[in-house]
């Protein structure tokens, strides 16, 4: 199999990162999986692109869409219809989100849809959202959920023990509740000027109009900046963080990234709902509003320096959406890909 992604380590971008996951695993190393990308996605590049994949030797291709290295390309789409119908190889795609494409996104998306023998979604959610509009993916469409990016730390601290109080997890980009968080971390520090907060996450190079005003923003509070450290660093610090408060706008959804690895990590995560939060996930966390958070994070703090009933039943929720709900590794997701193209 031959995945195509628009993004690749060492460039960030989830997608990049979930491919480069995917493509370490026992199973991809076996079976012989490879991987293309480009720098250029232009539609000028289309002759060089399709010239490099007709040389690369492979039976079957799975595009994954959408990523930060494709933007608006339209690229991808006419590099499947090449592999589907001049090198005449069958095609899967994974679609990492549907929902919140524009008209134009969607419209595109149809391309993937018609010329794949099959697609995959992520998401439960995402995939009856996308067969609303295209009624034949019911037949020609599964989910394969992801797995965290961020390992489990080789040491889970009690909670109680854990030495930050609360910390945001993730890329430093634009609608992520950033500036929420900021916001309610100089609220909580009027009242607990003890309290130990920091935003921890990567920074990207097409956001730098964004990230740099955010870190001068945070050197003037009582928040600590962590970034851009290694896989297994991210891991240790959300093992000693007892609260990850993750307020993105549009809730809390099976795809974030940053849930599962502060999941993984045992922290107690404090979020949003929005209307691709499933109520297995709602289980798993705290709700709040930005009206509500500061009230809910100190109240979170007091119960658990008090080894309060609040903190063991989020404990005992987590742990079952942990065993229940996403997979169990990498290794596991790699088999569902080969599951799905040997039938194939």
């Amino acid at each position: 199999m031959l995945i195509i992604t628009g993004t690749y380590p060492p460039r960030r971008c989830g997608v990049g990162d979930y491919c480069y996951n995917l493509i370490n695993t026992e199973t991809a190393r076996e079976s012989g999986w490879q991987v293309y990308t480009t720098d250029c996605w232009n539609i000028s590049n289309i002759k060089q692109i399709t010239k490099e994949i007709s040389k690369i030797d492979f039976d079957i291709a799975n595009i994954q869409y959408p990523t930060m290295g494709y933007s608006t390309s339209v690229t991808p789409h006419l590099i499947a219809l090449y592999i589907k119908y001049i090198l005449r190889k069958p095609i899967i795609t994974t679609i990492h989100e549907y929902s919140r494409l524009g008209w134009k996104g969607r419209l595109a998306a149809k391309i993937f849809f018609k010329s794949s023998l099959h697609t995959i979604f992520t998401t439960e959610v995402e995939r009856q959202f996308a067969i609303k509009k295209n009624g034949f993916l019911k037949k020609r469409s599964s989910i394969i959920k992801i797995f965290s990016n961020i390992d489990q730390a080789d040491t889970i601290n009690p909670i109680e023990e854990r030495t930050k109080d609360i910390g945001y997890f993730g890329y430093i980009r634009p609608d992520k509740g950033i500036e929420t968080f900021i916001e309610i971390c100089n609220k909580i520090t009027k009242r607990e000027k003890e309290c130990k907060m920091y935003i921890m996450g990567q920074t990207q190079e097409e956001f730098r109009w964004y990230y740099e005003p955010i870190i001068e923003r945070v050197k003037n509070s009582n928040i600590e900046l962590i970034l851009n450290r290694s896989a297994k660093e991210v891991a240790n610090i959300l093992s000693n963080t007892k609260i990850a408060y993750l307020p993105y706008p549009d809730g809390l959804t099976e795809r974030r990234g940053s849930f599962l690895a502060a999941l993984l990590n045992r922290c107690i995560i404090v979020s949003s709902a929005g209307t691709f939060t499933t109520d297995k996930m709602k289980k798993a966390f705290t709700l709040c509003t930005e009206e509500t958070a500061e009230e809910v994070l100190i109240n979170i703090l007091n119960d658990i320096d008090n080894r309060g009933a609040q903190q063991k039943v989020l404990t005992a929720n987590s742990e079952l959406y942990i065993e229940k709900e996403i997979p169990q590794s990498w290794e596991s997701v790699a088999l569902q890909y080969k599951k799905i193209i040997t039938k194939k």
